[in-house]
């Protein structure tokens, strides 16, 4: 019963890029120990909301998986959701529905209520946010006898989901609360003014601003870790040529200021496999950083330290094709809803095949490229995103990736695709009429019939519509043309994909950004 609940993979030990990061030994002590404090302290003394908060690229997911570990390890952890931009963990529609998931995982008792009632409203699990927590979680909790004290909840990247939906899972949050007594939520999340404007209102509440913590115990944590990583150097590169000076390292601390991220950056620029000489890397790294003022803005250095990696993966006298394809990838990495292998974005994209690989190979500072074509390449940390899509921050103007313009010419060549390989009876069934359940090897047609790239153009089309200015005429062209040359062939590659349900919400998405340009006559919906 519980495999019909909506649920994704979104806790702290799912499978992503940084999964596996933990604070490193020895640093954030303070911090964790505050944090630890608050979990252990009684349910009728002190808040059940903890709002870690902080600037990108401080650290704040990092503590939030050793919090989530060590909750786990001491059997109170309840639940953990770690939004995600880079790996498609974005949507709130199944933030609640998610979090009864692994509740129901953990407890017999909080299984059974759970199970009683996605099996007596089997319709809870795709309501609004308000109902699904109050009938999935709140209710059926509220008629255990006892509830184990503490239960940890776990919001990592809030600021990652949408504004709507996470303001709307945080007043959701915030007013169930105090009816599940035994429960407490650590969230993490960016200072957003729409977050903070919802904590400002909460009285009972624990607070950690990241880049608020003295600048000498963050720089202390950093230098543990860069003289580790720079000990390290020569069993990730053997045989390389490898020294350093004290000033050198020193003047590498003082750069990343509070930011582990730049840190972390630094070292994979510096571990760059393929150019294979730490020493040069670090020389190029320090090379004209000679002013002692990092503190003009709080990315002032991170930024340089992303242009050195940009203006290395396309010199400043490369022709106009190699920055209209860096663009081009590196704009479906960091935009598309949900990851897709290289060689889906290649198809995806129109683009010959290695060239998703070629435009990629000289990031690895910023992207983990697979090494093999069915792998899925991924950002390291948003603050590179944010960054590439800034042109007050980005000092490469043929390399900065305007949004607006990326999602059109992602939805332009989701609309080709579907335009080109939909048709009626895509999957060539003998008696179109049957059921799917009727037909068999029903999984194995459809994956061929639709393969990856043409199912992301199925479904996800209408998102990045939405990213696209109602004025802009050439994506309500794309969209006449789809209504009324392939509007019943996608109803049916979305039964086939068994997204049906999603039909309708999308086609009412779409409706609103026509109708929200006042030129709609032609749209059949």
């Amino acid at each position: 019963m519980l495999n019909t609940l909506p649920s994704i993979s979104a806790s702290y030990d799912a499978y992503s890029l940084n999964a596996t990061t933990r604070c490193f030994e020895g640093t954030r002590q303070q911090l964790i120990s505050d944090i630890k404090s608050w979990l252990g302290g009684r349910q009728d003394e002190g808040s059940s909301v903890f709002w870690l908060n902080g600037i990108a690229g401080i650290g704040k997911s990092t503590v939030a998986r050793t919090v989530s570990a060590f909750a786990d390890e001491q059997r109170i952890l309840g639940a953990s959701f770690f939004f995600s931009r880079t790996d498609g963990r974005t949507n709130p529609a199944i933030f609640f529905t998610t979090i009864a998931f692994q509740l129901a995982h953990v407890s017999p008792a909080f299984k059974k209520v759970i199970t009683d009632v996605i099996r007596n409203d089997p319709l809870a699990s795709g309501a609004i946010l308000p109902l699904q927590i109050r009938k999935l979680i709140v209710e059926p909790l509220q008629n255990l006898d006892t509830i184990p004290s503490p239960v940890v909840i776990i919001v990592d990247a809030l600021d990652e989901c949408s504004e709507n939906g996470a303001h709307d899972i945080l007043v959701q949050l915030l007013t169930h609360l105090p009816s599940l007594p035994s429960f407490k939520v650590l969230v993490t999340s960016r200072p957003e003014h729409y977050i903070t404007r919802v904590f400002q209102k909460e009285k009972n509440l624990s607070k950690i601003v990241m880049h608020d913590i003295d600048a000498s115990i963050a720089q202390s944590d950093i230098k543990i870790y860069l003289l580790f990583r720079f000990n390290q150097v020569t069993e990730v590169l053997p045989g390389c040529d490898w020294f350093w000076e004290e000033h050198e390292f020193l003047f590498l601390v003082m750069l990343t200021g509070s930011l582990f991220i730049y840190a972390v950056t630094a070292m994979q620029f510096i571990e760059n496999v393929r150019i294979q000489n730490p020493r040069r890397q670090l020389e190029r790294l320090l090379k004209g950083k000679t002013s002692a003022n990092t503190t003009s803005t709080p990315f002032v250095q991170l930024d340089k330290l992303y242009d050195q990696v940009v203006r290395d993966s396309v010199p400043p006298d490369s022709e106009d094709e190699l920055s209209e394809q860096f663009r081009t990838v590196v704009g479906a990495v960091i935009g598309l809803e949900e990851p897709l292998s290289l060689w889906s974005i290649e198809k995806l994209l129109g683009l010959e095949r290695g060239a998703a690989r070629a435009a990629l190979v000289y990031l690895p500072s910023v992207i983990a490229v697979p090494d093999t074509s069915d792998g899925i390449p991924r950002v390291y940390h948003p603050s590179f995103p944010d960054y590439i899509t800034n042109p007050k921050r980005c000092k490469h103007p043929l390399l900065v990736i305007h949004p607006h313009d990326n999602h059109l010419h992602i939805l332009t060549r989701c609309f080709s695709l579907m335009s080109s390989m939909l048709k009626r009876n895509i999957c060539d069934i003998p008696r179109s009429a049957r059921l799917n359940s009727e037909v068999e090897g029903l999984d194995i047609k459809v994956k061929i019939a639709i393969p990856a790239w043409l199912r992301y153009a199925v479904i996800r089309w209408p998102v990045h519509l939405a990213a696209v200015p109602p004025e802009n005429e050439g994506a309500m062209a794309c969209m006449e043309r789809f209504c009324l040359k392939n509007l019943l062939h996608w109803i049916e590659a979305c039964a086939l994909l068994g997204e049906l349900n999603l039909a309708i919400p999308l086609i009412r998405q779409a409706r609103d950004w026509a109708v929200s340009q006042h030129n709609f006559n032609h749209l059949l919906f």
